[in-house]
């Protein structure tokens, strides 16, 4: 389930797309892709809690706690499979765990471009850190919202890949 904010809803309107961006989530870091070049700003994928004297020190919240280097933002987002959405239980849900449900998914299809070390983007990952269980965000956002504001589509982990020269193809089951 998803919950949208008020400033999301409020700037939805038809004639509108929002931006789609795509988080990335390996041992290495974040990676932030779209079909332009993203900032971690734009959904707040960084760290949100900054010692810039906004918070006070009570413990209530903590620096960095929970947040992922974002190690690159890249216009590399191709195309995206509809989502497919079910009622899949959570564990721990007994009535729902003995029901035939099925999962939660997506494709992700992205550019395999150059980086600036003339190494492919996604190969390079794929041989330093993996991708298989990697964590993986679905976000959509217009520009101007607050990063809090942004509607998260989908969660899950990289649960299986294809790769070529050109491009990849990353199947996303839901968590």
């Amino acid at each position: 389930m998803y919950s949208r904010t008020p400033e999301f809803a409020a700037r939805a309107k038809p004639s509108d797309r929002p931006l789609v961006l795509f988080g990335l989530s390996t041992p290495g870091g974040l990676r932030i892709m779209a079909d332009f070049t993203p900032s971690p700003a734009m959904v707040g994928f960084g760290n949100r809690v900054l010692a810039d004297g906004q918070h006070q020190a009570d413990g209530a919240k903590e620096a960095g706690q929970g947040s992922d280097p974002v190690l690159a933002e890249k216009k590399a987002l191709i195309r995206s499979s509809a989502l497919t959405e079910s009622l899949t239980p959570r564990s721990g849900e007994l009535l729902g765990a003995l029901r035939q449900v099925r999962e939660s998914g997506l494709r992700m299809v992205l550019e395999n471009g150059l980086d600036a070390d003339g190494k492919r983007f996604l190969s390079k990952l794929l041989s330093n850190e993996g991708l298989l269980g990697g964590r993986a965000q679905l976000a959509l956002t217009y520009p101007g919202l607050s990063p809090d504001a942004a509607l998260v589509r989908f969660w899950g982990r990289v649960s299986g890949f294809t790769i070529n020269r050109q491009q990849a193809t990353l199947t996303l089951k839901a968590l």
